[in-house]
């Protein structure tokens, strides 16, 4: 069974995104600034954050799960906030429900990856995205944190992004979730680039035509999946 996917919007959703990931991201493109109209309220929003340790709480408050008497108050007070928002330039619902499609497609066959080349595999029951409305096609995004099987992520996008290509940013993330602190920080890096998105998995998985294979470990891990030898062991 594939988790439940929840694509949460607005305003808020969008000075959260870019707060977290100008907070989080060693490199940030200056434009992602215009999305918020004052940007002073990035700064704010990010410091009472990162002061209150509230990422993870405000992930759930947004996302309509349990939301604390502190958690709402920082959010009431960045409710005005004028920013761009990702459902008034797109078809939100259309796209998680596309979204919803691939996912039910592919998730098993991404879990068995997972479990053959990890021996771990995800044991999640909600993906929760928050989205911002990117000005490039360029895709990026960050796990904010897991709480009761539930993963957000807070992402930059384009309006006009393809669902398969949303599924496979979202796919690189939950990689990033299930590896992190068990490998070196680098390597880790290097082998979820190299299968998504746009990478060897994403192709084995449909989500892409074409897999971008530059160095040796990209070969490698290329050769491990067309070739399945996830499902030996």
């Amino acid at each position: 069974m594939y988790p439940e996917l929840q694509f949460i919007t607005g305003p808020l959703a969008t000075l959260y995104v870019v707060s977290y990931l100008c907070t989080h991201l060693e490199h940030v493109d200056p434009r992602l600034l215009t999305l918020v109209e004052n940007p002073i309220a990035i700064s704010r929003f990010a410091f009472e954050a990162e002061r209150r340790g509230a990422w993870c709480s405000l992930a759930k408050c947004l996302a309509g799960r349990e939301c604390d008497t502190g958690t709402s108050m920082h959010a009431r007070v960045f409710h005005s906030v004028e920013a761009a928002s990702f459902d008034s330039i797109a078809d939100v619902e259309g796209l998680q429900d596309a979204c919803r499609r691939i996912l039910a497609d592919t998730w098993g066959r991404f879990i068995r990856f997972c479990q053959g080349a990890f021996s771990e595999k995800p044991r999640l029951k909600r993906l929760a995205v928050i989205l911002a409305p990117s000005l490039t096609p360029r895709l990026d995004a960050s796990v904010v944190c897991t709480d009761n099987q539930t993963l957000y992520i807070a992402a930059l996008v384009h309006p006009t992004v393809e669902p398969r290509q949303l599924v496979d940013l979202v796919y690189h993330e939950v990689m990033h979730e299930l590896l992190h602190g068990k490998v070196d920080e680098e390597l880790e890096e290097k082998i979820i680039d190299a299968l998504a998105p746009e990478g060897v998995l994403s192709k084995h998985l449909g989500l892409t035509e074409r897999a971008f294979c530059r160095d040796a470990l990209c070969k490698l891990l290329e050769r491990y999946v067309e070739n399945r030898l996830y499902e030996k062991g």
